[in-house]
């Protein structure tokens, strides 16, 4: 968090609250992010699965949404928040009022890509011209955003025949600040590693050329411990963006997202 925004964190009744907060996180208004204290208790306690635990579209996780406060959040969302957390972290030090929502935030977010996470970002990949990645898909926000989405894997599992770096790169930049909202590939790399493991390598999956035809995914951020083949086992993190779009879905609150009051720029 830069020094000169005046950054805070506190549990509300019915969230953790994240404020001044710049969206996308390089250059972007200050937002409040409130992510749903119900979240974690729903998502892994195996309580009560949406739509009798058969998959939904990001679709229709949307639409269940769509009059709801709580909403599904972005890859731009999910970005600001995580490198929020990563700049907070010798800071909150120094603030022992917060620092317990600080790590009870982190904990949230280290559990909760334990399975597929689903965000609101849809990946349009075009057979001709430039790809599209549209952030708040199906809500009235939804912002679009063109460039290139297709290039090598980065550190992709051994099932795959193109096993590529184990971190984002700087020629990543692009596509890291499209999806995320920051070009500083070192701090996104090292926010990452920080906030879901030390020696977890990262996979970024996409598809590495273009398509004959149109192809539209979700972006999905998972990791945890998985058996690709009878001799090989990786812990991993995982952004995944060539991913279906049907995902087991979940009673979490998701995330609420409003404009803070000093609308500075970072």
């Amino acid at each position: 968090m830069s020094s000169t925004i005046d950054t805070r964190i506190e549990e509300l009744e019915d969230r953790i609250q994240l404020y001044n907060i710049p969206v996308p996180y390089d250059g972007g208004e200050l937002h409040d992010i409130g992510w749903g204290k119900n979240s974690r208790e729903l998502q892994f306690g195996g309580k009560k699965f949406l739509n009798g635990g058969k998959p939904l579209s990001q679709e229709e996780h949307v639409r269940r949404t769509l009059d709801t406060e709580f909403k599904l959040p972005s890859g731009l969302v999910y970005g600001a928040s995580f490198l929020a957390l990563y700049d907070a972290k010798e800071i909150i030090k120094s603030k022992p009022a917060e620092e317990q929502f600080f790590y009870q935030l982190k904990n949230f977010f280290e559990e909760s890509v334990d399975c597929f996470t689903v965000t609101s970002t849809l990946l349009r990949y075009k057979a001709q011209g430039p790809d599209q990645i549209i952030h708040d898909c199906g809500y009235p926000n939804a912002q679009q955003r063109d460039g290139t989405l297709v290039g090598p894997l980065i550190g992709s599992p051994r099932f795959s025949p193109l096993i590529g770096p184990p971190r984002f790169g700087y020629d990543d930049a692009d596509v890291l600040e499209m999806l995320f909202g920051t070009r500083d590939v070192k701090k996104f790399n090292a926010a990452i590693k920080w906030l879901l493991g030390e020696s977890l390598p990262l996979h970024f999956l996409r598809l590495t050329a273009k398509p004959q035809q149109d192809d539209v995914r979700v972006l999905t951020l998972r990791y945890g411990d998985n058996n690709w083949g009878d001799d090989w086992r990786s812990t991993y993190v995982c952004i995944d963006a060539c991913t279906s779009n049907s995902f087991q879905a979940f009673l979490a609150d998701g995330a609420v997202v409003t404009p803070s009051v000093a609308r500075q720029k970072r």
